[in-house]
């Protein structure tokens, strides 16, 4: 099977040399492009994928995956509309271009659209997907399942939504953090030490959650004395309405999102 990687950016990158390195891309045959030439070459010579130069020199695939920069959109269509078939599949992880969007623009075409996050990096991606097509589940399931989990949305709307959590969420989490570690500096640690301290409290976190199998409110539960310093903290998380924090923020990330199908 053939599969025409149209944009290498870094999500890109991130996820087929995770596939690689998993060896699935064995039972693929991979090509290459973009207009300026570099990353696709780059990407061909780390993936050993065929690097294709020009427009004229694509193959007819069976699958097309769209990973340039969204802005990059319109600017590309009418060159993408020629050399894409028929009933060809294209997989798109292009935020903020919709299915309704795709399917006008590309007539007769299987359209998957599949969200990751940059957690492919480390093949621990979330990889949102939704389609009103039949695609190519079988390799769709051997690329994305080597770097994350799949996990089908009942709605393109709920794709949306839920990737203001998924493919924000690494950010969202990363500047909790940060205030975290900005505590730490004014209590006069250093700041290399603060951010050794605050990886491994994540680090140590995350494993013990994963060891102990309890669900979140029932961890953090059995982490809190009545009465204790961590009662205390989480008690004036509430009186500042953190759970209002969080939503207002996931919401702005998907506005932007919308209005992004507008740019």
């Amino acid at each position: 099977m053939k599969i025409t990687l149209l944009g290498c950016g870094n999500l890109i990158q991130a996820i087929f040399l995770g596939c690689y390195q998993s060896k699935v891309l064995e039972d693929f045959e991979i090509y290459t492009y973009t207009p300026s030439k570099e990353k696709a070459k780059k990407l061909a010579s780390k993936i050993e994928a065929n690097f294709v130069n020009s427009l004229d020199n694509i193959p007819e695939s069976e699958i097309f995956i769209f990973g340039f920069k969204p802005q990059n959109y319109q600017s590309a269509l009418s060159d993408y509309q020629k050399i894409i078939p028929s009933g060809a599949e294209i997989w798109s992880v292009l935020a903020g271009i919709d299915l309704n969007r795709l399917e006008n623009d590309f007539k007769d075409r299987k359209i998957l659209r599949i969200m990751p996050s940059i957690c492919a990096e480390i093949n621990q991606s979330i990889n949102l997907f939704f389609s009103n097509h039949l695609f190519s589940e079988e390799a769709f399931e051997k690329i994305f399942s080597s770097v994350g989990m799949n996990f089908k949305t009942v709605s393109e709307q709920s794709l949306e939504e839920m990737t203001a959590v998924t493919a924000s969420g690494p950010a969202l989490i990363y500047r909790f953090l940060e205030s975290m570690k900005l505590n730490l500096i004014k209590q006069g640690v250093g700041e290399r030490e603060s951010e050794e301290l605050i990886k491994y409290l994540l680090k140590g976190s995350a494993d013990l959650l994963d060891f102990k199998k309890d669900d979140l409110s029932t961890l953090r539960s059995k982490v809190t004395s009545r009465g204790g310093m961590t009662f205390e903290a989480l008690k004036s998380y509430e009186n500042n309405h953190l759970d209002e924090i969080t939503e207002g923020a996931l919401r702005a990330a998907f506005l932007r999102s919308q209005e992004m199908k507008n740019e």
